[in-house]
């Protein structure tokens, strides 16, 4: 991998961190995942569909952050790669 693309990943990594370490994403994340995981918890038997949005909404969440995880790792990565000299 060339340098501007670990230079590249290595600024996405950094706004990534940002982003995960931002308060306004880190309470509208913990808002929503208890929001729909109180939702699930409290649907009835017989709503088997709410229960199943409900599930997927909390899937998808977990996915986005997940994604800016990774992106973040990759930055850190990009980062050690650039600092060695042996892969320059």
């Amino acid at each position: 991998m060339d340098e501007a693309r670990r230079r590249e990943e290595l600024d996405k990594g950094s706004k990534a961190n940002a982003v995960l370490q931002n308060p306004v994403f880190v309470e509208a994340f913990e808002t929503l995942l208890t929001t729909y995981n109180n939702a699930l918890l409290n649907t009835a038997p017989d709503q088997m569909d709410e229960r199943e949005r409900c599930y997927f909404a909390i899937m998808m969440l977990r996915q986005v952050r997940e994604e800016i995880e990774n992106v973040m790792l990759t930055g850190k990565m990009a980062e050690t790669e650039l600092g060695d000299p042996r892969l320059h």
